[in-house]
């Protein structure tokens, strides 16, 4: 496949047991395709520090899989993402254990299959039989992934653009978002939870923004509104250079520290490039 494709999936967990703090996993998986090569980018959000064992994640396009260690890596690979993911992250010691799935299009039922794969890359070198390990049914994971905790961007998808520009209107003329008011018990909950920011919230006009902190690391998350509708959820990280993950999708807010911050759609979920 020739040309460039970017996506970018959210995390989330599909297992107990795997927080820092007993909160939600988060975080995201990046998939970039350029010819033969894919790079994949992994940032894990409020998982728990291990003390044995290790997590690794596994993509794949529904016929062919790759697995990666901690946070990513590049590879030559037939792995298609244009048209989207499926990935999962699982926690390895002895046996392999999913922890967290992220979905990119309409690919959650692809999410066993990336299970498989990252147990077939633990198979000692006789083999086990996969029914030794099945202690879980992997095929209801795809289930518990729904769309809204989807974001998908393919820059080929000028169809996708349009669509969004016409959800972003409704949102402008005082509707609330369809992708945000799916979310909104989950999003009310953060901010309920959360301390506030208000160094964003004085930047940024028609705002609010809370810091979420895991371990020794923590990222802001937002909601700007328009015209009083919720208009872009916004994850950011603190720093003066741009995470090489988010390179291309973020834009810098200089608010205290300096956040390096992600836009979604209310409307739909897609990525809003600043």
């Amino acid at each position: 496949m020739g040309g460039y494709t970017k996506n970018i999936a959210v995390i989330k967990g599909v297992a107990g047991g795997f927080s820092a703090d007993g909160g939600a996993l988060s975080g995201l998986v990046r998939a970039e395709k350029f010819g033969g090569l894919l790079r994949v980018s992994v940032t894990l959000i409020n998982f728990a520090p291990l003390s044995g064992g290790r997590y690794v994640t596994a993509v794949t396009d529904g016929a062919r899989a790759e697995v990666f260690e901690g946070d990513g890596g590049e590879l030559e690979s037939g792995l298609d993402t244009s048209f989207g993911f499926a990935a999962a992250v699982c926690f390895v010691n002895g046996g392999v254990k999913p922890v967290a799935a992220a979905v990119c299009g309409d690919m959650a039922w692809a999410v066993p299959l990336a299970v498989r794969a990252a147990e077939n890359a633990e198979k000692p070198a006789g083999g086990y039989q996969d029914e030794a390990l099945a202690e879980d049914n992997y095929y209801e994971y795809g289930d518990d992934i729904q769309d809204e905790s989807t974001v998908c961007q393919d820059e080929r998808a000028e169809t996708e653009k349009v669509r969004g520009d016409e959800a972003d209107s409704g949102v402008r003329q005082g509707q609330e978002g369809a992708f945000f008011a799916r979310l909104k018990d989950e999003i009310e909950g953060i901010f309920g939870e959360w301390p506030r920011e208000p160094a964003l919230e004085r930047a940024v006009s028609d705002s609010r923004w809370v810091r979420i902190t895991y371990g020794k690391k923590s990222y802001v998350f937002g909601v700007m509104e328009e015209d009083g509708a919720p208009a872009y959820i916004c994850y950011g990280v603190p720093a003066k250079t741009c995470p090489e993950s988010l390179k291309g999708l973020a834009g810098f807010i200089p608010a205290g520290e300096g956040y390096w911050v992600m836009y979604q759609s209310a409307a739909d979920g897609t990525t809003v490039k600043p």
